[in-house]
Protein backbone atom coordinates (compact mmCIF):
# COMPACT_ATOMS: atom_id res chain seq x y z
CA UNK A 1 0.00 0.00 0.00
CA UNK A 2 3.18 2.07 0.84
CA UNK A 3 4.00 1.46 -2.83
CA UNK A 4 1.23 2.17 -4.28
CA UNK A 5 0.57 5.50 -2.43
CA UNK A 6 3.89 6.96 -3.31
CA UNK A 7 3.97 5.96 -6.59
CA UNK A 8 1.17 8.18 -7.13
CA UNK A 9 1.94 11.02 -5.02
CA UNK A 10 5.51 11.32 -5.40
CA UNK A 11 6.03 14.14 -3.55
CA UNK A 12 4.34 12.75 -0.33
CA UNK A 13 6.40 12.05 2.94
CA UNK A 14 6.07 10.06 6.13
CA UNK A 15 3.28 12.23 7.71
CA UNK A 16 1.21 12.55 4.22
CA UNK A 17 1.25 8.33 3.58
CA UNK A 18 0.72 7.76 7.32
CA UNK A 19 -2.56 10.26 6.65
CA UNK A 20 -3.49 8.28 3.96
CA UNK A 21 -3.45 4.48 4.99
CA UNK A 22 -5.34 5.49 8.11
CA UNK A 23 -7.72 6.76 5.97
CA UNK A 24 -8.44 3.07 4.96
CA UNK A 25 -10.60 0.55 7.53
CA UNK A 26 -7.30 -2.13 6.96
CA UNK A 27 -4.56 0.45 8.31
CA UNK A 28 -6.29 2.78 10.64
CA UNK A 29 -4.74 1.64 13.69
CA UNK A 30 -1.17 1.81 12.12
CA UNK A 31 1.68 3.60 13.77
CA UNK A 32 3.72 6.36 11.64
CA UNK A 33 6.70 5.28 12.97
CA UNK A 34 5.96 1.89 11.76
CA UNK A 35 5.62 3.88 8.63
CA UNK A 36 8.70 5.85 8.81
CA UNK A 37 10.47 2.40 9.12
CA UNK A 38 9.15 0.57 6.28
CA UNK A 39 9.79 3.29 3.99
CA UNK A 40 13.38 3.75 5.00
CA UNK A 41 13.80 0.26 4.20
CA UNK A 42 12.45 0.27 0.88
CA UNK A 43 14.04 3.50 0.64
CA UNK A 44 11.43 5.64 -0.50
CA UNK A 45 11.29 9.64 0.09
CA UNK A 46 9.05 12.47 -0.78
CA UNK A 47 10.29 14.33 -3.59
CA UNK A 48 10.03 18.27 -3.14
CA UNK A 49 9.58 20.55 -0.55
CA UNK A 50 12.92 20.09 0.82
CA UNK A 51 14.43 23.20 -1.27
CA UNK A 52 15.58 26.08 1.16
CA UNK A 53 14.60 29.59 0.84
CA UNK A 54 17.49 31.74 1.06
CA UNK A 55 17.29 34.12 4.09
CA UNK A 56 17.19 37.93 3.89
CA UNK A 57 20.79 39.44 4.22
CA UNK A 58 20.98 43.47 4.32
CA UNK A 59 25.00 42.98 4.95
CA UNK A 60 26.40 45.46 2.34
CA UNK A 61 29.13 43.63 2.11
CA UNK A 62 33.24 45.17 2.72
CA UNK A 63 32.32 47.76 -0.03
CA UNK A 64 29.72 49.15 2.30
CA UNK A 65 30.56 52.27 4.19
CA UNK A 66 30.13 52.60 8.11
CA UNK A 67 29.89 56.17 9.49
CA UNK A 68 31.62 57.13 12.04
CA UNK A 69 31.21 56.70 16.23
CA UNK A 70 30.28 59.84 17.32
CA UNK A 71 28.80 58.63 20.80
CA UNK A 72 31.68 56.99 21.43
CA UNK A 73 29.81 54.41 23.86
CA UNK A 74 28.42 57.57 25.58
CA UNK A 75 24.45 57.48 25.16
CA UNK A 76 23.47 59.52 28.18
CA UNK A 77 22.95 62.94 27.76
CA UNK A 78 21.91 65.82 29.71
CA UNK A 79 19.59 67.88 27.19
CA UNK A 80 16.69 67.30 25.24
CA UNK A 81 17.03 66.29 21.13
CA UNK A 82 20.72 66.53 21.84
CA UNK A 83 21.12 62.55 20.56
CA UNK A 84 18.42 60.74 18.55
CA UNK A 85 18.72 57.47 17.16
CA UNK A 86 16.40 55.46 14.55
CA UNK A 87 15.84 52.32 13.48
CA UNK A 88 13.02 50.49 11.07
CA UNK A 89 10.97 47.82 11.90
CA UNK A 90 9.98 45.58 8.80
CA UNK A 91 6.09 44.25 10.07
CA UNK A 92 4.49 41.53 7.73
CA UNK A 93 0.39 41.90 8.25
CA UNK A 94 -1.32 38.37 8.85
CA UNK A 95 -4.56 39.46 6.73
CA UNK A 96 -3.18 40.53 3.65
CA UNK A 97 0.42 39.32 3.67
CA UNK A 98 1.81 42.69 2.73
CA UNK A 99 4.53 44.39 4.65
CA UNK A 100 4.42 47.23 6.86
CA UNK A 101 7.90 49.72 7.87
CA UNK A 102 7.61 51.44 10.60
CA UNK A 103 10.22 53.88 11.25
CA UNK A 104 10.65 55.51 14.88
CA UNK A 105 12.73 58.02 16.28
CA UNK A 106 14.40 58.15 20.19
CA UNK A 107 15.49 60.83 22.00
CA UNK A 108 17.91 59.22 24.37
CA UNK A 109 17.41 61.51 27.10
CA UNK A 110 14.26 60.78 28.71
CA UNK A 111 14.26 57.38 26.47
CA UNK A 112 10.56 58.86 24.41
CA UNK A 113 9.89 58.47 21.09
CA UNK A 114 9.60 61.70 19.12
CA UNK A 115 7.74 61.11 15.99
CA UNK A 116 7.42 57.62 13.79
CA UNK A 117 5.85 56.95 10.18
CA UNK A 118 4.74 54.24 8.76
CA UNK A 119 4.52 53.49 5.49
CA UNK A 120 4.07 50.05 2.66
CA UNK A 121 6.60 50.86 0.96
CA UNK A 122 10.39 50.90 1.57
CA UNK A 123 11.43 53.36 -1.29
CA UNK A 124 9.38 56.08 -0.44
CA UNK A 125 10.86 58.66 2.10
CA UNK A 126 10.36 58.27 5.54
CA UNK A 127 11.26 61.08 7.92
Amino acid sequence: MILSISSEYAYYGVRRIWAMLRKTSKYSQINHKKVQRLMYEMNIQGSGYCKKRAKYNSYPGPNGRTTKNRFRRCVQTDRRLQKLTSDVTEFKLPATGEKVYLETVLDLYNKEIVTYALVLNQTWPLL
